[in-house]
């Protein structure tokens, strides 16, 4: 009978002869590679210590030049001095001559707003004040003192708004002043509202914190005082009108861009063209507020204030203050 191997033991003898090849395809890949990286890097080295010194001397070329022409002496030392100096005069110049960053154009938009005539507005519900229950969270405010000087009253009535009590029988519709010749407006959209006086706008492509001339609205947000009578109105009527919304502002130059909080100092404008400044005002939720020098505005806002004290709008309400910013006293 012939010899012959069996099946199973040749399959077995090739799998070992295979393994065995492919074992030494990946040890001689990872040997190519390892050669490979190591002449590499020997070059890279080589090549950098050549880079580095081209560098040096390309920086100490003009030192060493000046040091040689230097030892030479007689006429070369007073080039060299007048070379330098010359040198000297011309870095001064453009360092002093260079151009200095563009200021970044603001986008202006000019509205003049013609005063209306008198409307009187029909009576509208009164929903029921709510408790005034905002978390206290650190604000810098300034200290503020109320102003009333009695004016005489213009032709411009306070807009319909959300009493806190009871309905009114007639609510006039206030007109915005007119704006001065000039006056610069810019776009702005407001991001969230801190209290009744005070919002945050993305401005210019920054968010800045800003607070509203000729306004002062009684506090929620301030730790170190109470949460005063209206206060909470006051920031929920800014929020209902103002969040989320686009708007216009302006500045005004007797007040100054920013207050000692580093917060700008504006007018805010619907975009119907009422002032929102004097809408909080003549709608009974903030006292007209002058901070040292008197504001373009300054009349009119007193005015709206003497409307609705006249009238006896939010805070001015027999029912809610009785126009005094004091505490709330809580609930039992």
């Amino acid at each position: 009978m012939a010899n012959f191997t069996p099946y199973s033991q040749a399959n077995t003898s090739a799998d070992r002869a295979y393994g065995c090849c492919f074992l030494g395809i990946i040890v001689a890949v990872f040997a190519a590679a390892w050669y490979a990286l190591k002449y590499a890097f020997r070059a890279a080295f080589w090549l950098m210590k050549y880079v580095f010194i081209a560098m040096y001397y390309a920086f100490a070329a003009p030192f060493l030049l000046f040091e040689i022409l230097w030892r030479q002496g007689g006429l070369w030392r007073p080039v060299l001095v007048v070379s330098a100096g010359l040198m000297f005069l011309v870095a001064l110049v453009l360092v002093l001559t260079a151009p200095s960053r563009p200021a970044k154009p603001a986008v202006v938009t000019t509205a003049t707003v013609p005063a209306p005539p008198t409307a009187v507005a029909t009576e509208s519900p009164v929903p029921a004040t709510p408790t005034a229950t905002e978390s206290a969270v650190p604000t810098a405010t300034e200290t503020r003192t109320p102003r009333a000087t009695p004016v005489a009253i213009v032709d411009a009535p306070s807009p319909t708004s959300i009493p806190p009590e009871e309905p009114t029988a007639t609510v006039a519709t206030a007109v915005a002043p007119e704006p001065p010749s000039g006056d610069e407006r810019v776009a702005a959209f407001v991001s969230s509202v801190t209290d009744g006086d005070t919002v945050r706008l993305n401005y210019e492509g920054t968010v800045q914190s800003i607070r509203m001339i000729g306004v002062d609205t009684p506090e929620t947000r301030d730790p170190r005082k109470p949460v005063q009578c209206y206060g909470a109105e006051a920031s929920r009527f800014t929020k209902e009108i103002l969040l989320k919304q686009n708007v216009t502002i302006s500045f005004d130059e007797t007040q100054g861009i920013r207050d000692k909080y580093d917060r700008l100092l504006v007018y805010i404008w619907l975009p119907d063209g009422r002032l929102f400044n004097q809408l909080l005002i003549s709608e009974g939720y903030a006292f007209e507020y002058t901070y040292n020098d008197p504001y373009t505005y300054q009349a009119e806002f007193i005015a709206a204030e003497n409307d609705a004290r006249t009238a006896q709008r939010g805070l001015w309400a027999p029912t809610s203050c009785n126009g005094v910013a004091s505490p709330v006293t809580p609930t039992p």
